[in-house]
């Protein structure tokens, strides 16, 4: 027989919606970045490599405004609330964004490398950074109960957010949940950057050229590690650690002691 739901869990078509149309216009954002590199290599004839590297110091200089903008963020109290004036970043983005991939065609080599880096700034760096870094903060106060984060949550690394969070209560700590998702947001817009330096190091390195009619086969070869191979070893990697991820064990531990005190206390 199937468990009926707890009224106060449930949550309204409206509201669900309403947040997961937010999340599909993120994922669509980070769907349409894919292809930047294709669009500097193929449509701008620009070097692979040094399209990656600018990607890279992009990412370095986004990361460190992650780290701003979570602290911010946590000390900002405004009429609006802590988190929801933030949302407004994503006009701004998408503008930006279109912007990105319009660069003028009468721009020389020089000119195109300035403005994809600026424009890729203003997309991660400045307006993305402001939505991810207010998402955690925007989220807990938009829904009172962890399972219904849960559904409607899109992105798990809010959740494990979410629980590093709890575990700082749980110990004593500040809660800091919106600077918890700003490392979290660091450490991942640094592996993207990486990520971009060795994509446009092993293409240039197999002599792709985005000019080209047809690419060699030594290209052809770079391209399935890049995109095949080497994918595939990271995700491996990655399902490795999910196996040996513990805090869901420590947090329950750390109710479970919580609880006892407070009985004893009682």
């Amino acid at each position: 027989m199937k468990a009926k739901q707890n009224p106060s869990e449930k949550i309204g078509i409206a509201k669900f919606w309403g947040w997961q149309a937010r999340a599909i216009s993120m994922g669509s954002m980070v769907i349409i970045l894919g292809y930047l590199q294709i669009y500097c290599t193929d449509t701008l004839g620009l070097n692979a490599a040094i399209v990656g590297t600018i990607m890279l110091v992009s990412k370095i200089v986004d990361a460190f405004t992650d780290l701003v903008a979570g602290l911010i963020i946590d000390n900002t109290h405004t009429k609006l609330g802590k988190a929801r004036p933030y949302e407004l970043a994503l006009f701004p983005l998408w503008i930006c964004t279109w912007l990105l991939f319009s660069c003028p065609e009468g721009f020389g080599t020089t000119a195109k490398y300035i403005w994809v880096f600026f424009m890729y700034v203003f997309v991660n760096s400045i307006f993305a950074t402001a939505l991810y870094s207010n998402q955690t903060a925007y989220m807990l106060r938009a829904f009172d109960t962890n399972e219904k984060i849960v559904k409607v949550n899109s992105y798990g690394g809010i959740v494990v957010t979410l629980g590093c969070a709890e575990h700082n209560v749980l110990c004593g700590r500040k809660r800091m949940e919106t600077s918890l998702s700003a490392l979290s947001s660091f450490a991942t817009k640094v592996g993207q950057g990486l990520g971009s330096v060795v994509i446009g190091s092993i293409l240039t390195a197999f002599g792709y050229d985005g000019t080209a009619v047809a690419q060699s086969a030594s290209a052809i070869l770079g391209i399935k590690l890049c995109f095949s191979f080497i994918p595939a070893a990271a995700y491996l990697l990655i399902a490795i650690l999910c196996m040996v991820y513990k805090l869901d064990g420590v947090l329950a531990k750390k109710r479970a002691e919580g609880a006892a005190k407070a009985k004893a206390e009682a």
